[in-house]
């Protein structure tokens, strides 16, 4: 019986092992970023929803018992989009046990900032939107930002977009506001940038005459 191995014979399986380990290696990290993508991709996807329907129908949570509407329940009849802030006021009312019981409330969005610690233990500053015509809106704070999910603009110019009627008419003639939301993830990409999702949100202003699209684009 052969009790040992030759110098050979041990240099041929630790040349085979290492081949067999660094395939299976490979394989493990290839699968492990493929999950870590897949999930980031996942988070991203619910959270823009969310803060979508958020936006649109529940611009605050429920406080004190009072149900709080959305930027489609939103007028203004002056100016909804401040023209040097891009900052959104709009008066709001939401309906009570029955058609007549009214809860007059505002909605003020906003740019708010986060400094956090990242990964690596570097500080780092996330953006996000904030209501703050709501009660108690400190407390309320992180209402529409789903899953502290950074938003990749850094200003509210940068996130909404207030449709005119012509461009030398003022922001107060806008029909509509466009929300261009794009959340990036805490994971990157193998090129070292983070995971994005855009979503695109757009919100009718009701009582104001709709454009008719011409062929060229124009109104």
């Amino acid at each position: 019986m052969k009790k040992a191995f030759t110098f050979v014979e041990a240099m041929v399986a630790s040349a085979i092992s290492a081949i067999v380990l660094t395939a299976v290696a490979s394989s493990f990290l290839s699968t492990q970023r493929m999950l870590k993508t897949a999930m980031s991709d996942t988070e991203l996807s619910l959270a823009a929803r969310e803060l979508r329907e958020k936006l649109l129908f529940h611009a605050a949570p429920t406080i004190d018992g009072i149900h709080y509407a959305g930027l489609l329940s939103g007028t203004n009849a002056n100016s909804v989009v401040d023209s040097a802030t891009w900052n959104i006021t709009m008066n709001a009312s939401a309906v009570g046990e029955t058609l007549g019981d009214f809860q007059p409330q505002s909605i003020a969005l906003q740019m708010q900032t986060a400094n956090v610690v990242g990964y690596g233990g570097a500080n780092e500053t996330r953006y996000y939107l904030f209501n703050d015509g709501m009660p108690d809106s400190e407390d309320h704070a992180g209402w529409l930002y789903p899953g502290s999910m950074s938003l990749s603009g850094t200003s509210m110019d940068a996130v909404v977009d207030a449709r005119r009627m012509s461009s030398t008419q003022p922001l107060a003639a806008a029909y509509a506001i466009v929300f261009d939301l794009e959340l990036r993830s805490n994971e990157n990409n193998l090129d070292g940038t983070p995971i994005t999702r855009r979503e695109r949100v757009s919100v009718p202003l009701f009582g104001k005459l709709q454009p008719f699209m011409l062929s060229d684009g124009g109104y």
